[in-house]
C-alpha cells in the first residue's frame, strides 16, 4: 500500500508540474491589483497587518513602531497602501511588503 502511495504521489507531482517562486510583490504589481483586483490588495494588506500584530519585525530594540489604532480596518490598510503607490512613483520598484510597513509606521506611529 505505501509503495502504491509513494507512486501515485510522485505521478500527481510529474503529471502536474509547478513553477516555484519566490519573488516578492512590488508597489507596481500592488498598484496593478489595485485597479483591477482590489479583493487581492486586502487580502495582502490583512495579512501585513497580522504580521504587525504578531511579528517581531516591527520593534526596534524593546521599542514598538507600529501601532494601528483599535478599529483600524482592513480596507483602511488597503485605501493607504494603494494611495501610497499612486502617489509615489519612484517606489513602486521596491518590495510592497516592506513599503507598506514604512507607511503604516508613519501613518500610526507608537
Amino acid at each position: 500500500m505505501k509503495a502504491y502511495l509513494m507512486r501515485a504521489l510522485i505521478a500527481a507531482f510529474l503529471l502536474c508540474p509547478t513553477i516555484a517562486n519566490a519573488e516578492f510583490l512590488t508597489g507596481n504589481q500592488v498598484l496593478e491589483h489595485c485597479e483591477n483586483d482590489r479583493p487581492f490588495v486586502a487580502g495582502f494588506a490583512a495579512g501585513v497587518m497580522d504580521g504587525i500584530q504578531t511579528g517581531d519585525f516591527v520593534h526596534l530594540g524593546h521599542r514598538k513602531l507600529i501601532c494601528p489604532a483599535a478599529g483600524v480596518t482592513v480596507r483602511q490598510a488597503t485605501d493607504l497602501m494603494c494611495k501610497y503607490f499612486e502617489e509615489h512613483p519612484e517606489d513602486r520598484d521596491a518590495t510592497a511588503a516592506s513599503t507598506a510597513l514604512v507607511v503604516f509606521a508613519e501613518t500610526w506611529p507608537c
